[in-house]
């Protein structure tokens, strides 16, 4: 018996769709999220729980091979991003495909309904904050948008004054006249910055005439 094309995968029809990740603690570890997605699910959560929502593949550009550890993988979103997609089984839309995310302002927090992050408590979140996120200090009612990008709390943003505060001082620096020669794989031989500039080990172009051979300066 031939197959209608409704059961094709690519010519059954493209149904895509906007809607809120609730879940992302994916347990096969895909970064996969669990959406509700508006007008196909409802607001309801009794009805239905966050925990029934599909789970739905985060989609990644051609620059992340998505296998084996390579790239940039998970997906980074949390519980209240809204996101864009469409279900690669168009007809059952229970294989959601996520494309990307959708920035906006935030009015207020939904709290005991679907389309929003529906945690009481998280080490991270929930999102949307009523007091001011700790790591930027953003709250209900103001753009997604980083602080720094919209030049606001440019020198006082908390992103920078954590990164101050981490920054590494007193680096060794390299000088003259001191230099390690590392000879067919030998570290142990040193030689002066002098031998080094006279041909010894660096040719007339900068580059050592022996493949083998490396000059590091300490």
């Amino acid at each position: 018996m031939a197959q209608t094309t409704s059961e094709f995968m690519g010519i059954d029809g493209f149904i895509w769709f906007v809607g809120v990740v609730e879940d992302r603690q994916d347990p096969d570890k895909l970064g996969r999220v669990r959406v509700r997605c508006l007008g196909f699910h409802t607001e309801n959560i009794t009805d239905l729980p966050t925990a029934d929502l599909p789970w739905a593949h985060i989609m990644h550009p051609v620059t992340d091979p998505s296998m084996h550890g390579l790239g940039n993988t998970p997906a980074f979103m949390v519980e209240g991003s809204w996101v864009i997609g469409f279900f690669r089984d168009a007809s059952e839309k229970q294989y959601p495909i996520v494309i990307g995310t959708l920035p906006g302002i935030p009015v207020q927090r939904r709290e005991g309904e679907g389309f929003g992050d529906t945690r009481d408590t998280g080490v991270y979140g929930p999102y949307p904050s009523t007091n001011g996120l700790r790591h930027s200090g953003h709250r209900i009612g103001e753009p997604d948008t980083s602080k720094l990008a919209r030049g606001i709390e440019s020198e006082k943003h908390l992103a920078l004054q954590r990164r101050r505060e981490r920054r590494l001082i007193g680096i060794p620096m390299a000088t003259r006249p001191s230099m390690t020669a590392t000879v067919a794989g030998n570290t142990g031989e040193r030689l002066t910055f002098a031998n080094a500039v006279s041909g010894s080990l660096i040719g007339e172009a900068g580059i050592s005439p022996n493949p083998s051979t490396v000059v590091v300066v300490d």
